[in-house]
């Protein structure tokens, strides 16, 4: 396990305070003064922090690996800190306070986001070759033409990044229970991506000279948004 990883579930210590004990030389592992942000702990070694005044020797309990689902609100972001925004951690029960989120939804987004205990599961979902499929209902500014719909599974070039889109239709054959408006016309589709970059889809639709007016994840592999109320949580 990380040594970061450690300390920001037991002692809640954030990667940024981390970071800054290991630059100042404040955090000895058996003896040994760490220097690495990828530090590795294991059972029973000695841990000693001189900025907490710290000194125990590590007992870590491996748990079973949970999933957290969580249905964000608009105007939070994904983020442990943000000085200048309101995070998803003030939203969380105190218990679900220290896990790690799964990929992200920007501030102006909401819908399902995934939440655990276990950082491997983190990496199986947020890595490309896994091709976990992420789904969207996205509501555009105008309808969109089959041509544009076309060159976004092609794939658009913005930034250096090549952004695609796996399928993109009308959600109107698939009703759930999620969507948080009644799907009219090809203004309002249904997405759905293997792989994840920042702000991936409103890039792709800006780049063709639309703009995006909803945006709302409703599922992430086999986990699904259902009925979860916004701002709630639900272990699966």
């Amino acid at each position: 396990m990380l040594l970061r990883e450690y300390l920001q579930s037991v002692h809640s210590i954030s990667r940024r305070k981390f970071t800054d004990l290991v630059d100042q030389g404040k955090i000895f592992l058996n003896g040994k003064l760490v220097n690495s942000y990828k530090q590795l702990i294991q059972e029973d070694d000695r841990l000693e922090m001189i900025d907490d005044r710290l000194k125990e020797t590590v007992h870590m309990v491996v748990s079973e690996s949970r999933i957290v689902l969580f249905n964000k609100p608009v105007g939070y972001v994904v983020s442990k800190s943000d000085p200048h925004n309101q995070t998803i951690y003030e939203l969380l029960p105190k218990e679900f306070q220290w896990l790690y989120y799964i990929g992200r939804l920007d501030k102006d987004s909401h819908g399902l986001l995934l939440m655990t205990n276990d950082p491997k599961v983190v990496n199986e979902f947020e890595h490309p070759k896994f091709e976990i499929e992420k789904e969207y209902i996205v509501k555009i500014d105008r309808p969109l033409t089959s041509r544009d719909a076309q060159r976004m599974k092609e794939g658009i070039l913005d930034e250096w990044d090549l952004l695609k889109v796996h399928k993109v239709e009308s959600p109107k054959s698939k009703v759930k229970e999620s969507m948080t408006w009644w799907p009219d016309d090809l203004m309002t589709l249904r997405l759905i991506l293997h792989e994840w970059k920042k702000r991936h889809i409103r890039r792709i639709f800006k780049a063709m000279n639309y703009k995006v007016v909803d945006l709302q994840r409703i599922r992430e592999g086999k986990f699904e948004l259902g009925n979860l109320k916004l701002g709630e949580c639900k272990i699966v």
